[in-house]
């Protein structure tokens, strides 16, 4: 959640353990919104259809974003080269 009227996280919350991971495993040096050269933003992820590179489609679900994590090379947007590294063991199915 974020304080009302702001877009920053509210101190314990959820959001804002996530925005923290987000900085510590520095996935904001490529999936930034001002840095789209690099990777696909982010922003509106949640549960939006995500073209595949060879074919297909698969939305953004809880499944999805994890697999994307820890196997990114398993489902590669379209129009996107495989360069994300995994993130297997770095990160916790909570996380």
């Amino acid at each position: 959640s974020t304080a009302q009227g702001s877009n920053h996280p509210v101190d314990g919350s959820l959001a804002q353990e996530g925005q923290q991971l987000f900085l510590k495993l520095q996935c904001i040096k490529c999936h930034a919104a001002n840095t789209r050269e690099a990777a696909p933003n982010l922003e509106g992820l949640w549960m939006s259809e995500r073209r595949l590179r060879g074919g297909g489609a698969e939305f953004a679900d809880a499944e999805y974003i994890k697999q994307s994590i820890v196997k990114p090379r398993a489902k590669v947007r379209e129009n996107w080269e495989p360069v994300m590294p995994s993130y297997e063991g770095q990160v916790t199915d909570r996380d």
